[in-house]
């Protein structure tokens, strides 16, 4: 059997560590087919480093296959309907010539998805087709989709599947939460947990809460829908309440600016303009002591957050409002931080983490998550993925 992965949106680091994992897992879940990864340049040469970085070295594996000509081509003159299927169309022509069993789609946004159903009405060549599903699921339940809503519904259920596309996401509670909203896409969707390859056990270490000042920290792009409005009010609210015999926290920001924000002057390190080098990136989180996730239930019914295995790599316990996503991890994984049912809870506990340093949990949480996380890595999830590979 022969196995085409493709990232036809990914470009530079977007993706890296979320691709890797499902690479590695595909290859765990499938040791003696032929499996090639299809990407822009820099993307696929970033995702073979990072496998690399994490021992996972399997070139005897994967055939890295050249992108560019796909992928690197300029075509910002064109619409996002003719790049989405020009990217589309160059790898379903691939696939065809390597004469692939399964593709594996790793991100398609809603346009996508659209043109890759209408291009498989037009080929001859009929691989099995999976497609890792991130955001586009949420957009369909927004009011201001409303009049769009219906065509794509039908098209992301019914049109033209033939049993030989489905689609992937990755928690249990987008699951169920897809199948409760469209009973009619069970038939076609399947989970697994999000893949993940965390960092040597030895390379990022516990540390202690005595004598420090407390860090808090967001972690990702700097979104309304992520919440950053959110910690930015807390940056301002929890420092003033804090008692005078005690040091106020600091509040950093280690992430990328999408959304005109405020000043961010209450923030000790603010949103960089673009991305952050990864090893940047890695030195910050390991600065922080809890990482904040204010994330809404209604963002979050029918989305997963790569950032928060970012802070479970650094062993960074967890601060969020209590979400079925996180309620689904805390109870799988254990005491890995806090939940929290309104802002002014979330306010209360930060205020209350600033002035008793609970050192004892707080190293307890750290070992919690270094024992437990292992339920993403790839090598627990090669039966899930090999029943979804074969549930064809």
């Amino acid at each position: 059997m022969s196995i085409l992965i493709v990232e036809p949106l990914g470009r530079g680091y977007s993706h890296v560590p979320t691709n890797s994992g499902f690479i590695a897992t595909v290859v765990a879940a499938f040791p003696d087919d032929t499996i090639s990864f299809l990407a822009e340049d820099s993307h696929r040469q970033l995702v073979r480093e990072h496998l690399a970085l994490r021992s996972y070295s399997i070139d005897d594996q994967i055939q890295w296959l050249d992108g560019s000509v796909t992928f690197n081509q300029k075509l910002y003159d064109q619409t996002v309907w003719q790049q989405r299927r020009y990217s589309l169309k160059t790898s379903l022509d691939e696939a065809q010539r390597l004469d692939v069993h399964t593709i594996i789609f790793l991100s398609l946004d809603g346009i996508g998805l659209i043109v890759l159903k209408w291009l498989l009405l037009y080929q001859n060549h009929r691989p099995r087709i999976l497609c890792v599903m991130h955001g586009v699921m949420t957009k369909i339940t927004e009011s201001r989709y409303a009049l769009k809503t219906q065509l794509f519904r039908y098209l992301l259920i019914v049109g033209n599947n033939r049993m030989r596309l489905k689609f992937l996401v990755i928690a249990p509670t987008i699951y169920k939460n897809s199948v409760a909203s469209f009973p009619r896409l069970a038939p076609f969707l399947e989970w697994i947990d999000h893949p993940h390859l965390f960092a040597l056990r030895e390379r990022y270490v516990s540390h202690s809460l005595d004598s420090r000042q407390i860090v808090f920290g967001f972690l990702g792009a700097g979104t309304r829908m992520k919440g950053f409005d959110i910690f930015e009010q807390l940056s301002i609210t929890v420092p003033k309440s804090t008692p005078n015999d005690v040091s106020a926290p600091e509040f950093r920001a280690i992430g990328h600016s999408i959304e005109s924000t405020r000043s961010q002057s209450s923030l000790s390190r603010t949103l960089a303009e673009s991305y952050m080098p990864v090893n940047e990136y890695a030195d910050e989180i390991q600065r922080v002591d809890y990482v904040i996730f204010p994330y809404a239930a209604h963002h979050y019914a029918l989305r997963a957050s790569a950032a928060i295995f970012d802070a479970l790599e650094h062993l960074k316990p967890i601060i969020a409002f209590r979400i079925p996503l996180f309620e689904d991890y805390f109870d799988r994984m254990g005491n890995i931080g806090y939940l929290c049912d309104t802002y002014e809870e979330l306010q209360g506990l930060l205020i209350q983490l600033t002035s008793t340093k609970p050192n004892e949990e707080y190293l307890s949480q750290q070992t919690t998550i270094q024992n437990s996380r292992h339920i993403f890595e790839p090598r627990r999830l090669v039966i899930d993925m090999r029943r979804i590979i074969n549930s064809y």
